[in-house]
């Protein structure tokens, strides 16, 4: 059922968003228990899913956040989007701006093409760390600062930073 779930019930996960952008669920069958050794305790099911021919996988790094989001699933994006870096921020923000979506949204109301849309943003924008310029700045003997600015010229970041 949770892999099968569709935007807007309450058991749609990370998963079921995953599965829903790579393929096309087709019949299920159920598979009684007998047919294991030893007897399972929970019901088995055979699930048929077709590659889709547009299918989008979502990159290791919008994955992570997918699943990081689905964790606390009850909290509005809003506030899940503050635990996120300053460039992801600002990129979600923006996204949800474009789709017509409330900060106040739960994960679980949010369609699979805005899931897939928002990873595309995220692509777009490589937030694997890219950086334009980076320097250490000697605080002590062994300790340092480090500064960088992203690519877009937006974020700057200082972290103190002890040599072993």
């Amino acid at each position: 059922e949770r892999m099968l779930a569709c935007s807007g019930s309450k058991t749609v996960n990370a998963l079921s968003i995953f599965l829903q952008a790579c393929y096309e669920t087709g019949g299920k069958h159920a598979v009684p228990g007998q047919c294991f050794f030893p007897a399972p305790s929970v019901d088995s099911v055979l699930l048929r899913m077709d590659r889709l021919e547009n299918r989008f996988p979502f990159p290791q790094h919008v994955r992570v956040l997918i699943r990081r989001i689905f964790t606390q699933r009850r909290k509005q994006l809003g506030s899940l989007i503050k635990n996120e870096n300053s460039a992801i921020q600002e990129v979600m923000l923006s996204w949800l701006k474009r789709q017509n979506l409330c900060p106040t949204i739960r994960p679980e109301k949010i369609t699979g093409l805005q899931w897939t849309d928002l990873a595309r943003c995220l692509s777009e924008e490589s937030y694997s760390f890219n950086f334009c310029c980076l320097r250490m700045q000697p605080l002590s003997r062994n300790t340092f600062c480090i500064s960088y600015r992203s690519h877009r010229g937006k974020d700057h970041y200082d972290r103190p930073w002890a040599h072993p």
